[in-house]
């Protein structure tokens, strides 16, 4: 597809807005939803079945290295009920016995240790950083290898709390490749400094596969899609407060069925487009409507941003009754390597922990195909779904209708992967913007803090970065001025940033690096096309 004839190429004291947005469009599945399902269900006894898998890089990069620990994952026959970039699939986890809290503790003398697993994780930080908890306690050593740029983030802040659980990591200085040593963990205390998700879901991961209560205290809150998900799987897990959280290891998880919400973050780049393009009005559908993921909406909402939200769905994930589920998939009644005795036991273990804790019982509902569980309270809290309306102001004269952003350091964990379009919005609002305590952009794909001021410099607004804090003085023209060119240098968001932006430049730019979105979004461009109009005709 030629992005380039969506571009505005007339005169620079011309109103520019040729084109707006109109219609409705849903988001491929949410990308960390996706990994961290596929990434339970590794670790569940049973057949688990998904829709609305992301089929972006990052996730199929989860998906390639759970396939090389042992996991089966097998796709379904294409499903109308998937989104774009998004498909059905069946997930039968890796057998219990590859992991050694399901063995008694060996001598010295008696540990062989096989071949180590090459776990490729290419571009995805998630994918690294996560698995290294499930690797923490696997049978074999695993290797995590990335590509140049995953090859230069931190993995050293992983490291570490999964040392204190007993896991034995080694690092080539504080990034990958990265190796793990099969250890028996040991439950423990552990208080995370960072504010980073991806580390926090490592550790609790890792705690799955350490005998006792592992206690972990979060100095700040980040997104909680795994603990919302443990509960769907049948995890004992509990929080003592959203800030200090609790983990029984050595438990069978449960297979689940689950239809993933759109990707939020994937949203608010056409969320952008929107209100840039003046007289636009667009839905969203079936997105992903997480606490801690739609914090960019509250941000937008309170600057005066015409936007708004609605939950309409109870999006729960379901148990899959792995005994009447049999013919689901190939080895969900049974996972190789496990005996008869091993798993008998563990799913009376199981079964007993939820008669415990799930008094009233519980219902279970057969299919030809499936058997799910139904009826109050065999349904677990997982994510709220719904829609976002968003909508611009026609008059193509006027100043944006949202004021300037100020975004707290505390707010930033919740909007991480969305900031880089805040700031490209902050850079046509009517007054300054400031977003503080983003040094963490310094540790993604690429310093987006460098990135987002070398974006917004070419379209002619003026940044400041100092003390943490990111200071944006938006444009005084009523379009962004003429950009030759601009690289992404591979930075997904980034690349939709600039893509974006070039709905209201004066005239087209190049844009270098594209074929990057599809980490996350492969089909934004045509989804643009879709809900992209004439507004001249």
């Amino acid at each position: 597809m030629n992005f380039e004839r969506f571009y505005t190429t007339g005169s620079t004291e011309l109103p520019l807005a040729k084109y707006v947005l109109h219609g409705h469009c849903v988001m491929p599945g949410d990308k960390s939803i996706s990994h961290r399902c596929l990434m339970l269900a590794a670790l569940a006894s049973g057949c688990s079945h998904f829709t609305n898998v992301s089929t972006g890089d990052d996730v199929t990069s989860t998906r390639t290295a759970l396939e090389a620990m042992g996991a089966v994952i097998e796709d379904e026959a294409s499903s109308s009920t998937n989104a774009p970039d998004s498909y059905s699939c069946h997930v039968t986890g890796i057998p219990a016995s590859s992991f050694l809290w399901t063995h008694a503790p060996l001598r010295t003398e008696e540990v062989c240790l096989p071949e180590p697993v090459a776990l490729q994780c290419n571009n995805s930080g998630t994918t690294a950083r996560l698995i290294s908890g499930i690797c923490a306690n696997f049978y074999r050593p695993c290797v995590l290898h990335g590509d140049s740029s995953l090859s230069r983030r931190d993995m050293a802040r992983v490291a570490r709390p999964l040392r204190q659980l007993g896991a034995h990591i080694d690092l080539t200085g504080t990034t990958l490749p990265l190796r793990t040593t099969p250890s028996y963990l040991s439950p423990a205390t552990i208080c995370l400094e960072s504010p980073s998700a991806q580390v926090k879901s490592a550790l609790l991961l890792a705690a799955l596969h350490a005998p006792g209560i592992t206690h972990v205290q979060l100095k700040q809150l980040s997104r909680d899609h795994t603990e919302r998900l443990l509960h769907g799987f049948g995890a004992r897990f509990w929080a003592e407060s959203a800030d200090s959280l609790y983990v029984h290891g050595a438990q069978p998880l449960h297979a689940v069925r689950y239809d993933i919400p759109g990707d939020i973050s994937s949203a608010a780049f056409i969320v952008a487009a929107a209100l840039l393009c003046s007289g636009s009005d667009v839905h969203i559908d079936h997105v992903g409507l997480n606490p801690t993921r739609r914090a960019f909406l509250d941000v937008l909402k309170r600057a005066g941003a015409c936007v708004a939200w609605e939950e309409y769905e109870n999006n729960a994930l379901v148990a899959v009754d792995e005994a009447l589920d049999a013919h689901a998939c190939a080895g969900a009644g049974k996972r190789a390597g496990e005996s008869e005795g091993v798993s008998a036991g563990k799913r009376a273990c199981f079964n007993q922990t939820l008669s415990r804790e799930k008094a009233g019982g519980y219902r279970a509902a057969c299919t030809s195909e499936h058997a799910v569980v139904s009826g109050d309270p065999s349904v677990f809290e997982s994510e709220p779904c719904g829609s976002i309306h968003v909508q611009s102001n026609a008059d193509t004269t006027s100043r944006a209708s949202w004021r300037g952003f100020h975004v707290s350091a505390e707010e930033v964990a919740f909007l991480i992967d969305e900031l880089p379009m805040l700031a490209l919005l902050a850079a046509r609002a009517s007054t300054p913007s400031v977003f503080s305590g983003v040094d963490e952009l310094r540790a993604k794909e690429t310093d987006r803090v460098d990135a987002i001021e070398r974006l917004l410099a070419a379209l002619g607004a003026h940044t400041d970065f100092r003390n943490g804090a990111l200071t944006v003085s938006p444009v005084q023209q009523s379009h962004f001025r003429p950009v030759h060119e601009f690289d992404t240098q591979g930075d997904h968001r980034l690349a939709m940033c600039a893509l974006v932006a070039s709905l209201v430049c004066s005239t087209p730019f190049r844009i270098i690096n594209t074929q990057c979105v599809s980490v996350s979004f492969p089909s934004f461009l045509t989804t643009l096309e879709r809900l992209l109009h004439d507004n001249c005709s």
